[in-house]
Order: structure tokens, then C-alpha cells, then sequence
């Protein structure tokens, strides 16, 4: 599965609202799990994720997402607004960079002066 940076932020702007946390629309419930997955594996979100041996895919099988770290929380004070988001995300392309968690970070720095 490919990792999807609009998908890691809205499980981040979900995780960060708390149970009952709202449901993502637009993608796949296997979409959503390998991403929070993905967040939990980087940081930004607290939580467990298992897989069944019945499971041979890199989705796993549950999540359970407990909250946001600190690092997400940070993250998410310069990507929240939707105009920064898209921003940031225009930046990136418009200096020929790949959008991965490191380059947000740095282009998140470098335009809003967010830091870890």
C-alpha cells in the first residue's frame, strides 16, 4: 500500500479529537489501520496495532489509537489549518521535494516556524 500524507494528517487531526474519534471519509477501513499504523510506528500517535497469523498483508488486522504525542501535536499546531496545509504541501512540490514526515517537518519549519 502506498502511504498517503492527506491520509496521515487526517488520522492525526482524528486521533487528536479523541473517542468517539470521527470516521475518515474517502478511504478504505484497510487504508485508515495502515496508516495509523504508520503514525503510531513515527511517533505522532500513541496506540497498539496487531495482525492475525490468518494475515499475510501489511495491514494489520486492528488498531487502537490511544491518542497524540507530543511530536504530533507539534506537527499538527502547523498543519491543522487547511490553507497551511496546502501551503506547505505546494511549497514541497514547487522545490521539486518528495513529500515525506521529514521534508513536512522541515518545510513546516521553514514556513511557520514550527519546532520539535
Amino acid at each position: 500500500m502506498r502511504r498517503d500524507m492527506d491520509l496521515i494528517r487526517q488520522v492525526l487531526l482524528t486521533a487528536e479529537a479523541g473517542p468517539p474519534y470521527p470516521k475518515i471519509d474517502g478511504f478504505s477501513p484497510e487504508a485508515i489501520r495502515y496508516h495509523q499504523m504508520l503514525a503510531i510506528d513515527a511517533g505522532l500517535i500513541k496506540g497498539k496495532y496487531m495482525s492475525y497469523m490468518e494475515n499475510a498483508s501489511d495491514v494489520p488486522s486492528s488498531v487502537v489509537v490511544q491518542g497524540v504525542e507530543w511530536a504530533g501535536h507539534d506537527f499538527l499546531a502547523a498543519i491543522r489549518d487547511d490553507s497551511n496545509w496546502n501551503k506547505l504541501k505546494k511549497y514541497l512540490i514547487d522545490s521539486g521535494k518528495a513529500i515525506t514526515l521529514e521534508t513536512l517537518i522541515a518545510g513546516a519549519k521553514a514556513l511557520f516556524g514550527f519546532a520539535t
